[in-house]
């Protein structure tokens, strides 16, 4: 099947955040996120393919995989798929996912051991490892604020190598009520702080805790702070003013991940 311009137009149409919200769909590019959405729960609408691009065996028997699960298929030119690419190249190949719905009581009734918090996280690229790398060690859960970049925006979704398939992500608009809330229920609040009064390697962490990390400029929010429980400083051995927040996340997790009681 060939694609029409009006269909066309209407993918493009996604890569602006307003559209991707009211529509609930959002564009993967490339071969490596195509194969990682298969083994998800995402459903995915559409597969666009140029041919005289999608070449390899690889592109080939990815091809025939989305066909094998009845995934509409849709042929187009490159100068017509670049227009849904957010990259100089998409390996010939954009999908179309619609956005799952996850149900906050669900996870709770679980009562995780570890929740991400994210406050105001602006840029796309630390966006999308902070969710690759709270994947990685079993975060349940991340919670965007308000103000945090859209998690469907295809540099976000690119960075996080596919990870954003496979981890539950709220974005909360009353963002402190809900952390009060995990307060209130028994969850332990951990902002990272530089300057901090808790080592973060001497933390004790609980059985049910929330990792709150902030802006990449002006940190986690004075009001969020007060709230936690600690403020959670990462030392510095070397120069430089900060540490990036996805790397903060990382250390921050992995420590969170092996004491944190059972």
């Amino acid at each position: 099947m060939v694609i029409s311009k009006n269909k066309l137009k209407y993918y493009s149409s996604l890569k602006r955040k307003k559209i991707r919200e009211s529509e609930r769909r959002f564009l993967i590019e490339g071969m490596r996120l195509c194969e990682e959405i298969l083994g998800s729960a995402y459903e995915v609408e559409t597969l666009l393919y140029c041919p005289s691009q999608l070449t390899s065996p690889r592109g080939q028997d990815l091809l025939a995989r989305f066909q094998q699960r009845g995934i509409p298929v849709m042929e187009t030119d490159a100068k017509s798929l670049q227009r849904l690419s957010d990259t100089v190249h998409s390996q010939g190949m954009v999908g179309v996912a619609r956005r799952r719905e996850f149900s906050w009581e669900q996870i709770m009734e679980r009562e995780p051991p570890i929740l991400l918090a994210l406050d105001q996280i602006t840029d796309p690229g630390n966006l999308g490892t902070i969710i690759r790398t709270a994947n990685w060690f079993g975060a349940a859960a991340i919670l965007l604020s308000e103000n945090c970049v859209d998690f469907a925006n295809s540099k976000v979704v690119r960075a996080s190598m596919g990870a954003v398939f496979y981890i539950p992500i709220f974005e909360i608009a009353n963002f402190k009520e809900r952390l009060n809330e995990l307060k209130k229920t028994g969850y332990a609040l951990f902002a990272a702080d530089p300057a901090g009064e808790l080592n973060y390697s001497n933390a004790r962490f609980t059985a049910k805790n929330v990792l709150i990390l902030g802006n990449e400029t002006a940190g986690v929010e004075a009001d969020i702070k007060k709230m936690a429980n600690a403020r959670l400083a990462i030392p510095r051995k070397g120069e430089g003013e900060s540490l990036n927040v996805a790397v903060a996340a990382g250390i921050l997790l992995a420590e969170m991940n092996r004491n944190a009681s059972a």
